[in-house]
């Protein structure tokens, strides 16, 4: 569900809300969730009375997401069956197997390393040899020429129009 900022939709979350977050305590032997969704629009009162929802419903897992846009509120229930049903297989290993080691994935690059790389490879001397070739050569010199041309009539213009 999402608050949006609009009033009669809001109301009908808030209720939709409360419905739900309710059953959630409720029907403790299911795996169950709840995602309220705060848009650009929404207001801090919606946030706030969903997070009085959760306590006044007394429910123990749920967290606000901050990080991803819409910021979102999530509530969830973990169903745990009886422990004489739960039946884990922790495998079997045998002396001669060979467990394969992966290693963790290097995290991605900063911004400013990635920009850096990105604007060294548009300046490198073969990113733009292609546009000196015979086919290309006149066009490109003529794309050249565009900058000086505009910025000489923007002078010429500032001069007739701003002389004292």
């Amino acid at each position: 569900m999402n608050f949006t900022g609009n009033a009669w939709q809001d109301d009908l979350s808030v209720r939709t809300a409360t419905f739900v977050a309710r059953q959630l305590q409720e029907e403790l032997n299911q795996d169950r969730g709840l995602r309220i969704e705060f848009e650009a629009g929404s207001h801090y009162q919606a946030l706030v009375r969903m997070l009085d929802l959760m306590l006044s419903t007394d429910q123990k897992r749920y967290w606000l997401d901050l990080r991803r846009l819409p910021v979102s509120l999530n509530a969830f229930t973990a169903y745990h069956p009886p422990s004489d049903t739960v039946e884990v297989d922790l495998g079997r290993f045998l002396c001669d197997d060979v467990i394969p080691h992966t290693p963790p994935t290097p995290p991605p690059p900063l911004w400013h390393h990635q920009l850096r790389a990105e604007l060294a490879a548009a300046f490198r001397l073969s990113t733009w040899r292609p546009l000196f070739s015979p086919a290309w050569r006149y066009s490109t010199l003529l794309l050249l020429l565009l900058p000086p041309a505009a910025a000489w009539q923007l002078q010429r213009l500032f001069a007739t129009n701003f002389r004292h």
